[in-house]
């Protein structure tokens, strides 16, 4: 049996190099490749790691179109049996590869599988199991309350599981499937840039009768990612029109209900951030202040967001927040 490894980079720098190493030293005992899909990256992070690691498949995007047309590259180039999805700086631990791709391939009731995402303090992080997401789920994270922790995360924690644990939805950062799988599930949908994709490819899987799990002897240690890390506006405008995305497109709610909770959560952010930028430990402010910035001018936007699709369409890029608000460049 033969497993393909596709990783999607974006500006990776010499941090993907150095991830993809410990990928290969960590990597599965079953025949295997890694397919390297490159989203245009601009500072050549993706050539660099061939350079490196020869023995990479290079797939070169002609644009950056977002995780899920990465990853859907990669689906049509990778050869295995077996697919592993992984963010380039979701490194596995030793074994972490082997328990996936075996479950994956044993478990034939299963559709996706998940990884467990750790810290690189070791703390299994909440979205290794997840719930399925609800509206109001918009105002609840964004007053930094505690995401909702369902039984099999709790099982996670406390250890002694080696068997999968079903659950709604697993991570993205580190996922699995067969090749049959894939055929009943689809690829990935491109509509979505950044974020809620892999919820969406989840409850897919659900739909078509395959289950859903996360394999507790599988480990990835998980930091954040460099680009996201530059520049913080992409990310925040990508996790927010993937929720118009997600709720209006696929949930059926009314866009006006999905704009209210993401106005209330920008604006109390934005109050956040410019008290911490006065009151909070000096290390923190510039970043508070920033912040701030960001959320002020989020929050203006989405005031003045009317939600329409384009059919077949990335509507969830960062970029349409410029045309469907209507005023000054959303993403620079």
């Amino acid at each position: 049996m033969k497993a393909s490894i596709v990783v999607v980079n974006y500006n990776g720098g010499d941090e993907v190099v150095r991830d993809l190493g410990a990928l290969r030293r960590c990597a599965p005992e079953a025949e295997y490749e890694i397919v390297l899909v490159d989203n245009a990256s601009p500072d050549g992070s993706g050539e660099a790691a061939a350079r490196a690691i020869p023995s990479i498949r290079l797939i070169g995007q002609e644009q950056n179109r977002g995780f899920a047309a990465g990853v859907n590259r990669g689906l049509t180039e990778a050869q295995g049996e077996v697919i592993v999805i992984l963010n380039p700086d979701a490194v596995p631990r030793e074994g972490a590869l082997d328990a996936l791709v075996e479950a994956a391939a044993t478990e034939p009731d299963l559709g996706v599988l998940g990884g467990v995402i750790v810290s690189p303090a070791g703390n299994v992080d909440a979205c290794s199991a997840r719930p399925f997401p609800r509206l109001n789920d918009i105002l609840w994270e964004g007053c930094f309350l505690p995401k909702r922790r369902p039984p099999a995360y709790h099982r996670l924690v406390s250890g002694g599981e080696r068997s999968p644990i079903r659950v709604d939805v697993i991570s993205g950062a580190a996922m699995a499937l067969r090749r049959d799988a894939l055929d009943r599930v689809g690829p990935m949908n491109e509509e979505y840039f950044l974020y809620d994709e892999d919820i969406e490819w989840c409850e897919r899987s659900h739909r078509v009768g395959l289950g859903v799990a996360v394999v507790p002897t599988a480990s990835f240690v998980h930091r954040q990612g460099s680009s996201t890390r530059r520049d913080e506006t992409l990310p925040f405008t990508a996790r927010m029109l993937a929720d118009f995305q997600f709720f209006v497109e696929h949930r059926g709610v009314a866009a006006p209900s999905v704009r209210w909770r993401w106005i209330f959560r920008q604006r109390f952010r934005q109050l956040f951030y410019r008290i911490d930028a006065v009151l909070g430990p000096p290390q923190r402010r510039e970043r508070a202040r920033a912040r701030t910035a960001i959320y002020a001018r989020l929050a203006r936007r989405v005031a003045r967001l009317r939600w329409s699709t384009t059919p077949h369409g990335q509507n969830a890029h960062p970029g349409r927040l410029e045309e469907l608000s209507g005023i000054g460049p959303a993403v620079r």
